[in-house]
């Protein structure tokens, strides 16, 4: 069932960090490689709230930015996704992102 967040101003996330940068992803399309809603935020060592607001997630599939997206649809969130991911936009790097053991 859809999530209409339309009455916010966007998400806030209790997260028990460790310093890593992660990727709050949202999905307003049930289509399987449709534009995933990215907002990556950095995580300190603990307890913390992380802010996000709509207007700072970025359209993107597999990791690339959609120039002239439309915008996304609060009123219909099909899915919600936490990722610690190797890449950031556009080929760059995470800038935290370490190999595991």
């Amino acid at each position: 069932m859809p999530l209409d967040l339309s009455l916010g101003a966007g998400i806030a996330l209790r997260v028990r960090g460790n310093g890593a940068r992660f990727k709050c992803i949202l999905r307003d399309s049930d289509e399987w490689n449709g534009v995933a809603w990215t907002a990556s935020f950095n995580t300190r060592r603990g307890e913390s709230v992380v802010r996000l607001p709509f207007s700072s997630f970025v359209p993107t599939r597999f990791a690339k930015t959609i120039p002239d997206s439309p915008p996304l649809n609060t009123r219909d969130i099909k899915a919600m996704q936490l990722s610690l991911s190797k890449f950031e936009y556009d080929g760059g790097l995470n800038p935290t992102f370490k190999e595991g053991p």
